[in-house]
């Protein structure tokens, strides 16, 4: 087969114009012209005349003879008076639409000038060069149209044998007709449909008539636009009953009045992929109910850094309140609802799929409204055959209640603990404490049993006293350990009662003072308690007991731990209805680790030396302050002193 000849109208129109004209001015003379032409050697001679390079009209061999005919005088009439009018012009920028020009010209005798955008002139195209291309042009095409048919026999051959030997069966319906016969059917066809029902060209069954059944369906749905293929699915019974399913590619064919008169179609066999389809459908509903049955939910996700969900089950919004769409949306989604503290902990242990078969993460992830839940993740790396990384797949369920358990576990150990620590402490307190008065007694009782006789009055006076002493501070030890028992189990009542604060403090002062001036046990010399207030009288409602634990402790300790020779600062005052209390000494000071621990419990500071004590005190003070609303602080350095701080409101003063 010949390769097939360019066409002549797609050359390049360039090719035809004289870029180098005869040309005169204006103001030239016939026999200007006439010499131009004689001394030219070109067979076809024409002169243009040209004012301000653009051409303004025509002198031809034509014009020469009817001149000479005239008996003009030719070196005195210029050239104006004979030459003829240019009438086709065109512009350079126009030769790109090349068969737009050619039919322009075909009918043009005379040449055609071509112009810049500025109208200056370039050059010209002759009539005879248009002619002699068009006459190769039809030439061109005759040869075509010769190699064309001996093309088409060999295409149809090709064609016939392709489509006698395609796997896809091939028909074609006559749209012309109102029974739309089928004009043409390949072998494969008429295999699919039986050689015993397929007769020929217009033959009937009930599988050809559902195939033009769906066709007239498919054309109504593209009543409002333009055909131009589609698709149909049928389903067929095989000779022995066997079930299969066809795709037909319905493709239209116009005739010159853009009408439809033909279809072809193209069958395709695709029953198995519809077992597949109908096998993965039965597959996904079971998987659909195993996922919305199960209390878990299971998510995909890219691998890479984004953590974007691709799939996640619809039982998501039964565990966190979202729906599917508000979570596949948003490729951050996920990762900006954990929670910031569990963050770093989630980017670190996720990367360790790679190199784990599975990695489980628990973290708080932020609910729709507005709280955390707990989630226990476990994550895997699904790969391809090769072994490479596809997408993360986890599984996910909600542990809330169970660290709620574990909290309330861990708690509940420790509160053991701390009832294990404070049984041990009030052992060991009651085991020192008790032992000293309980020796006292004992020693004094045998002393007078044994020696009274021979004692004078003020001796045996002397160690009943100290029997005295010892049975007071066992009872004040014993009240203490009550009133902390009672603190402890929430039984503690606070009956607030009119008093004068100012009045009350300096008697509580005065009590504390001969209390311990009376100890003998405690070196008292020298300390002395300042009382300083802003007020005559400060009057309020409070507990008066619950006020007097408080005050009690605090200058009964700031005595007890004052160094020799100092004072007790003791002021009272009220601000913004408030009251405050500060009790400063010059005493050991507490410890810096010991502040910590220092409203514990049987905590005693580590620098209190033999000093003796329950390490109740400070505890039922905190109590007392917390029973009245109040607000205790200390600051303390050793070896300078301690100031303890208490805010009590004077509005609200119990809970």
């Amino acid at each position: 087969m010949q390769t097939a000849l360019p066409a002549f109208s797609l050359l390049s129109l360039e090719n035809l114009i004289d870029y180098a004209p005869l040309t005169v001015g204006t103001d030239a003379t016939i026999w200007d012209a006439i010499t131009l032409m004689n001394q030219s050697q070109l067979i076809t001679q024409r002169v243009f005349v040209v004012e301000n390079r653009r051409a303004v009209g025509l002198f031809s061999l034509e014009n020469v003879l009817e001149v000479v005919k005239s008996e003009v005088d030719l070196k005195n009439s210029k050239i104006t008076e004979v030459m003829k009018t240019l009438a086709i012009k065109i512009n350079d920028s126009s030769l790109q639409d090349k068969e737009l020009v050619l039919k322009v010209l075909a009918d043009l005798e005379e040449p055609v000038l071509i112009e810049n955008e500025k109208k200056h002139f370039l050059g010209y195209i002759a009539p005879e060069k248009i002619s002699s291309l068009l006459l190769k042009e039809y030439q061109f095409k005759i040869k075509q149209a010769e190699q064309g048919n001996n093309e088409l026999q060999e295409n149809l051959q090709f064609k016939s044998i392709a489509l006698n030997a395609a796997n896809n069966g091939i028909v074609v319906f006559d749209a012309r007709l109102v029974s739309k016969p089928i004009v043409y059917a390949n072998p494969e066809f008429k295999r699919i449909c039986g050689e015993n029902r397929f007769q020929g060209k217009g033959s009937k069954s009930k599988f050809i008539e559902n195939i033009k059944y769906e066709i007239n369906k498919l054309l109504q749905s593209y009543s409002y636009y333009p055909f131009k293929n589609g698709n149909i699915i049928l389903r067929n019974y095989c000779k022995y009953g066997k079930e299969s399913w066809y795709q037909f590619s319905v493709s239209p064919i116009f005739d010159c009045e853009k009408k439809i008169s033909h279809y072809i179609c193209i069958q395709t066999d695709i029953t198995k992929h519809k077992y597949t389809e109908m096998s993965l459908l039965i597959t996904q509903e079971k998987l659909q109910h195993l996922l919305s049955s199960s209390a878990g939910v299971v998510y995909s996700s890219d691998f890479l850094k984004d953590h974007t969900i691709t799939f996640i089950s619809e039982n998501i919004a039964d565990m966190t309140g979202y729906k599917v769409e508000e979570i596949l949306c948003d490729s951050n989604f996920w990762i900006s609802h954990i929670h910031p503290e569990d963050m770093q902990l989630f980017i670190a242990e996720l990367p360790k799929i790679f190199t784990q078969d599975k990695v489980n993460i628990e973290y708080r992830f932020l609910h729709s409204d507005g709280y955390y839940i707990w989630i226990y993740e476990q994550s895997k790396l699904a790969k391809d055959d090769e072994g490479n990384p596809l997408e993360i797949i986890a599984y996910c369920i909600d542990i809330t209640e169970r660290k709620q358990i574990e909290e309330d576990f861990k708690q509940a150990l420790e509160k053991e603990k701390e009832l294990n620590e404070l049984k041990s402490r009030f052992i060991s307190m009651t085991s020192h404490e008790f032992r000293t008065p309980l020796s006292t007694i004992l020693s004094s009782s045998e002393l007078l049993e044994n020696y009274r006789h021979k004692w004078n009055e003020e001796k045996q006076i002397k160690h009943f006293g100290r029997i005295n002493k010892a049975v007071k501070h066992m009872t004040n030890l014993l009240s203490d350990v009550l009133f902390f028992g009672k603190a402890e189990a929430g039984k503690l009542t606070c009956n607030p009662e009119a008093l004068d604060l100012v009045e009350y403090s300096r008697q509580l002062i005065e009590d504390v003072q001969i209390n311990h001036n009376n100890n003998k046990q405690t070196d008292v010399a020298g300390i002395f308690i300042n009382f300083t207030t802003n007020k005559d009288t400060l009057k309020c409602k409070i507990d008066e007991k619950v006020l007097g634990h408080i005050l009690n402790n605090l200058l009964s300790n700031a005595v007890k731990y004052s160094l020799p020779d100092t004072s007790v600062d003791f002021t009272l005052y009220s601000q913004q209805e408030k009251v405050v209390f500060e009790i400063k000494d010059e005493g050991i000071g507490i410890p810096s680790d010991d502040l910590p621990s220092l409203f514990d419990s049987f905590h005693r500071c580590k620098n209190v030396g033999n000093i003796s004590g329950t390490g109740l005190g400070l505890s039922i003070t905190k109590k007392c302050v917390d029973m009245l609303n109040g607000e205790i602080k200390v600051t303390s350095k050793i070896g300078v002193g301690t100031k303890f701080t208490i805010t009590i409101p004077l509005g609200n003063c119990c809970n």
